[in-house]
């Protein structure tokens, strides 16, 4: 296990967490805890883990003992945190911060808040991680603990740094270093310094972090502390490699390499290969690039995670390329393919998982509120029993008292008038009660049904988003498809122009990666465009030649006919993309051996492009639904490829969003179609 993370855990824990308990009844659960330690520095998480809730059984319920029940949740927490179970860790830390605060022990609170905030930042609750850590940095400033503000403050520039925040994690940075100077513990002060010097690289305030990084090293090679080395000169031969300083840059990875590998810490031998790969390759000494890049490879594929896995397929393949092996280079990017499907189908069944998660929480909710209504209703029903009794037995009462006197009799009545005062009380207060659980009641079953509405929104919007998403996927995945055949059957000249064409095609399927993840992030339900000067003509080119590839798999010619330059204010990549799709759908529908055209004009004030294919054309009934969602047509695809019907209404939807844009479709007398899309020329 890394230090620096056993560190960043237990420090805070080890000086406000630690103490004893006496008394026999506790002596047990005593036990178990500081078996919790020794666990914890064997890096025996799941013995860890055990322990811990041993602990917590021996002491039973109750409110007593708090601060050694409260620190048996910390540190099941934090085994379950090491085991990767983010969701336990979270429900344990949360239950030792409400012990300690039920016992007022500020800093304990403190101390699990610190950590807590560390799962909520890997479950991706960026805003009650950044809340969590300035409630724990408030107690430790209240309580003047310098080594908590210290440790805080660090943590709170680590959360804008990490949301490139520079700026405003510098100050917290400097705070923390600060404190630390004023401390006598030089291993603490030499981490907050190396955090202080990655922030001042990404301002680009090269000689203060390299001093800062410099300080650093000099306090870990005073104290021969290997693992604290191997971090500093990882992050020196990142800076020196930013500023081209290669030979400075080779000789700190090394190094760093040198301890990682003695301490058998694999991750960080990971990072090392593939730097040192990268800056071979940088050099133009692409021979020992691909010898660090092979070893990069072997220990990602050991550690089996899929993002260290990417990195290093990713370089291999650019140092193959550099090297003329085309057909390494094309194995290797399929790998990175192959890699990026696996972690896309993980995240979407993450997602579906979520969406699962909160609909079994909702219909949990919705029986507990049941329940409760089924309690209330037979207290109620109670309640009107006793009440009927009480007057029964009044009533006998009355009843036997007709023989007595007269005076009795009045005495009798005024008891009567005094009980049935009271029944009636008791009744309006029993009716008042039933009224606000009525209310309460529709209420809740009120925000059930919003509840219900909401989930629906959002597991539609998020077909949505999937299906658009794989639909602008097609296109390109068609084009690699289709070079990986001309390459396989030697159609090509050189496999390094397929090779081009398929980097092309995978730059273009990042691009719309990346736009759909942040229109997504963004919550957006609406098609968003950015209009900057552009030329139509031009964006019609590019389309053109990325369809190339799958026009001559199906031996159609694509070409474009005489285009003239139209400037235009429009967002290049949503037009591109609408373009795209009508190429695309044109040489889907077009027989083999035949042709497609497309055209670029200026008629009237106005740029128009028009993609002709010769296809079946469209039907009466076609003509109705063509730009709908998922609207099935009645021709069919002439090569056998899948359809959506979803990239018409997406190319509706774009040209919509540009103000005085059109979209439209005819019949070619002849057979086919043109479909055409129409802009206002800029002026």
């Amino acid at each position: 296990m890394n230090d620096a993370v056993k560190v960043s855990l237990g420090c805070l824990a080890m000086c406000a967490l630690g103490g004893s308990w006496a008394g026999a009844t506790v002596e047990e659960a005593e036990a178990q805890y500081e078996q919790v330690k020794v666990y914890y520095q064997d890096d025996n998480y799941e013995a860890m883990a055990a322990a811990a809730q041993a602990g917590l059984a021996a002491l039973g319920e109750g409110d007593d003992e708090l601060k050694l029940r409260g620190s048996l949740w910390y540190w099941s927490g934090v085994a379950q945190q090491m085991l990767g179970d983010y969701d336990a860790a979270l429900d344990h830390y949360a239950t030792a911060i409400t012990v300690h605060d039920a016992a007022g022990n500020l800093r304990q609170v403190a101390a699990v808040l610190n950590s807590y905030a560390g799962v909520l930042g890997e479950r991706g609750r960026q805003t009650e991680r950044l809340q969590a850590l300035v409630r724990a940095h408030g107690i430790f400033e209240e309580l003047g603990e310098p080594l908590g503000r210290a440790a805080l403050a660090h943590s709170i520039g680590h959360y804008y740094a990490e949301q490139d925040e520079f700026v405003e994690a510098q100050g917290y940075y400097e705070q923390s270093i600060a404190i630390r100077r004023e401390m006598d513990n030089p291993a603490f002060l030499a981490d907050g310094l190396m955090g202080l010097g990655i922030n001042l690289r990404e301002l680009t305030r090269i000689d203060e972090a390299r001093a800062a990084l410099d300080e650093a090293l000099a306090i870990h090679r005073e104290a021969q502390d290997e693992g604290g080395l191997a971090g500093v000169l990882t992050n020196l031969g990142n800076l020196e490699r930013d500023q081209k300083n290669y030979e400075a840059a080779l000789s700190a990875y090394t190094e760093a390499l040198g301890y990682d590998r003695a301490a058998g810490y694999r991750f960080g031998v990971s990072i090392l290969t593939h730097n040192l790969a990268l800056t071979h390759h940088e050099m133009g000494n692409d021979t020992n690039a691909l010898e660090w890049a092979d070893i990069a490879v072997d220990v990602a594929d050991e550690l089996r995670l899929p993002e260290r896995q990417e990195y290093a397929y990713q370089l291999r393949a650019d140092i193959r390329e550099a090297l003329g092996d085309g057909t390494g280079a094309l194995a290797d990017t399929r790998r990175v393919m192959e890699i990026r499907d696996e972690r896309g189908a993980a995240s979407r069944e993450q997602a579906l998982l979520d969406l699962q998660t909160e609909f079994e929480t909702a219909q949990k909710q919705h029986e507990i509120d049941r329940l409760e209504r089924a309690n209330v209703e037979r207290e109620l029903a109670l309640t009107r029993e006793a009440a009927a009794r009480e007057a029964a037995e009044q009533a006998q009462a009355v009843e036997q008292a007709r023989g007595r006197t007269t005076l009795v009799l009045a005495i009798a009545a005024g008891a009567i008038a005094a009980v049935l005062a009271g029944l009636f009380r008791v009744s309006r207060r029993s009716e008042r009660r039933l009224a606000k659980q009525r209310e309460e009641i529709e209420h809740a079953v009120a925000g059930l049904r919003d509840a219900h509405g909401e989930l629906k929104k959002l597991y539609d919007r998020k077909s949505a988003f999937l299906g658009f998403a794989v639909h602008d996927l097609r296109s390109p995945l068609y084009a690699i498809d289709a070079v990986c055949g001309e390459i396989e059957s030697g159609l090509l000249d050189s496999p390094v122009q397929g090779v081009g064409e398929i980097r092309d095609a995978a730059r273009r399927m990042r691009d719309d990666l990346d736009a759909w993840l942040e229109a997504e992030r963004k919550e957006q339900t609406e098609i968003a465009v950015h209009p900057v000067s552009s030329d139509l003509a031009q964006l019609a080119t590019d389309v053109v030649a990325l369809n190339q590839p799958a026009a001559r798999a199906k031996g159609i010619a694509l070409e474009l006919v005489a285009p003239v330059a139209a400037p235009v204010r429009v967002d290049p990549w949503r037009m591109r993309e609408v373009i795209d799709n009508l190429v695309s759908n044109a040489l889907k529908y077009s027989p083999r051996d035949s042709g497609v055209q497309v055209t670029v004009v200026v008629e009237g004030g106005r740029a128009v492009a028009r993609v002709i294919d010769a296809g079946p054309g469209l039907s009466a009934e076609d003509h109705e639904k063509v730009f709908g969602a998922y609207a099935r047509l009645s021709a069919q695809p002439t090569g056998g490829e899948s359809s959506t019907g979803l990239g018409l209404h997406l190319c509706k939807r774009i040209i919509d969003a540009h103000e005085g844009s059109t979209l439209a479709v005819e019949n070619v007398p002849t057979g086919g179609a043109i479909f055409t899309v129409s802009v206002p020329v800029a002026k």
